[in-house]
Parts: C-alpha cells; sequence; structure tokens
C-alpha cells in the first residue's frame, strides 16, 4: 500500500537516494510538532549532505540544531558525530575536535556505546594528531582499537605514525610485530593485506635506520 504522510514518503526517497526530494519533505514534516523536531533535522543535515552539490555549512547548522534539541541519545551522538566529521573534511581538525569530545562525553555520561561512539573516538583521535598532539592521539587509538574491530587496524596504522612522530621506535617495532596476525574478524582481507604490505616495508626500512644508528646517540 502507498505511503502518503509527507515523512514516509521522505524517508522512501531518502533510502532510494532522491535526497533534494527527501530534504522537501523533512522540511514540510518540520511545521507538523507531531514528529521529533531533531530527527528531522538530523535527516535534513543528511540529505544535504548527500545531495550532489549540497551545501555543507548547511548540512553543519542542521547537525548542530539536533544536538541541542535532541532527547534521544542516538540521535544527539549521530549528529555530534555527523558535524564534526564535517569539520574534519575542511580541515577545521581543532573545532571538529571539540565536538568529537563533547560527542565522547555526552555517550559516556548516557553509557551510548555503539559504532558511533567508536567512530566517535578515532575520529577524534585523527583531529589530535593531525594537530601534533600525538601522546593524546595515541591514547585514543589504543581506546578506539579495544571498541571496534572493524578500526582497529586502522588505529594501530595511525598509532604507529604517532609512535615514529614521538620517537617511541621500539614500540612502534612491538605495534608493527602485531601485523603478523590474521584479520580480526569483520576487518575486509583485501584493506588488510595492504595494510600488512605498507607495515612490512615501513617495518623494514624502520629496522634499517635502527640498525645502523649509533648506540650512543641514543645514551642520556
Amino acid at each position: 500500500m502507498e505511503s502518503h504522510s509527507p515523512f514516509e514518503r521522505a524517508i522512501a526517497a531518502e533510502h532510494e537516494e532522491r535526497f533534494a526530494n527527501a530534504l522537501e519533505l523533512f522540511l514540510v514534516c518540520m511545521e507538523d510538532p507531531e514528529y521529533d523536531k531533531a530527527e528531522l533535522l538530523f535527516h535534513c543535515g543528511w540529505c544535504t549532505e548527500q545531495s550532489k552539490g549540497g551545501d555543507m555549512g548547511r548540512a553543519l547548522c542542521y547537525y548542530e540544531q539536533a544536538t541541542f534539541e535532541a532527547a534521544s541519545p542516538s540521535c544527539k551522538l549521530n549528529s555530534f558525530f555527523r558535524a564534526g566529521w564535517l569539520l574534519t573534511q575542511q580541515n577545521l581538525h581543532n573545532k571538529a575536535a571539540t565536538i568529537f569530545r563533547r560527542a565522547i562525553d555526552f555517550a559516556d555520561v548516557c553509557h551510548q556505546k555503539d559504532e558511533t561512539y567508536s567512530e566517535t573516538v578515532f575520529w577524534y583521535a585523527v583531529c589530535l594528531e593531525s594537530l601534533g598532539q600525538y601522546i593524546d592521539a595515541i591514547k585514543w587509538y589504543r581506546l578506539a582499537k579495544t571498541l571496534s574491530s572493524r578500526l582497529d587496524p586502522e588505529s594501530r596504522l595511525r598509532e604507529l605514525s604517532c609512535l615514529n612522530n614521538i620517537g617511541s621506535y621500539d614500540e612502534a617495532m612491538k605495534v608493527y610485530s602485531t601485523f603478523d596476525a590474521p584479520a580480526p574478524r569483520g576487518f575486509g582481507e583485501t584493506r588488510y593485506f595492504e595494510l600488512q604490505k605498507n607495515v612490512e616495508r615501513e617495518r623494514a626500512m624502520l629496522h634499517d635506520v635502527l640498525s645502523t644508528t649509533p648506540s650512543y646517540l641514543g645514551a642520556g
């Protein structure tokens, strides 16, 4: 049976990736107090973000407004995450880090520890790394890999970059060796093989550097 409510038609259009049409319908729903405003704002943000030539600034405004309006923990966390993600795409890592940290603090209080939380932790670490805060980034990458097997290898790869940046080469070698193990369940075999090849090249280069570095350079 055909759906007639604007909201049902909006959801159908969104699923069919007719994002411009869906956005128009979600905006119509805004006039009806029957619907959850925060949920509508999130959908408006998503449809704006996904539309060809979409206004990312406008999408960010929808997400930010949703974080203030949301009563649902999942809607609030998802809105925080999408806002942070858009800021990272604009290389606004300081602002993104602030948003991601707000999301993490909120999720900790509400015990909202789902996949979005794991992604938030990972991208918060990415922002810290981009800001040169390598030691803090390592801490969050290590948390991310415990939260999600899907994020585990990517987190270890980023952790390696941070360790090398702060000169913790012995510790980096230990992390390199973890890639000798098979891929975690749920992680793509093809991507893992690519990571293993890159890691092996980097490990060999680091091993050569360490083996030819005079020992007195590390004395202090």
